[in-house]
């Protein structure tokens, strides 16, 4: 197993390996260009009598960012809602000899145990693990 010390959070948000980052960059940098392109064109009135087009890449780009988003955003909360199915199928009946269930004779043979050494009876022995779990 390698161990190595956890990154913070500023080493996370610049991490390079293994982050898509390296693949989008290219795209994000020249939509830049063209916006900057676009925008000292509009600005040195070359566009006159035209639609003021500063904002069309930054548009563009919004737009595929918030698909972009609106995916991530929904795997999300379906990956939420769906664990928190999973999580009340498991408790949704805890009485049983299941690994998640709880362990009702071992909880009643400590009840009995506690009422035992009050009344000043031989307690009964607590129940043993077997395979690791308590009965």
């Amino acid at each position: 197993m390698i161990v190595r010390e956890r990154p913070g959070p500023l080493r996370l948000l610049l991490a390079w390996k293994g982050s898509v980052v390296p693949h989008i960059l290219p795209h994000i940098v020249l939509t830049g260009m063209f916006a900057a392109a676009v925008t000292w064109v509009s600005r040195h009135h070359y566009l006159d009598g035209m639609v003021d087009y500063t904002l069309l890449p930054f548009t563009i780009m919004g737009i595929a960012l918030s698909i972009f988003l609106s995916v991530r955003n929904t795997a999300i909360v379906a990956y939420t809602f769906f664990g928190l199915d999973r999580l009340s199928e498991q408790l949704e009946f805890p009485f049983g000899r299941h690994t998640n269930d709880l362990p009702l004779d071992a909880i009643c043979r400590i009840h009995e145990i506690s009422v035992a050494e009050a009344l000043g009876d031989p307690a009964p022995e607590p129940l043993q693990p077997v395979k690791y779990q308590l009965q």
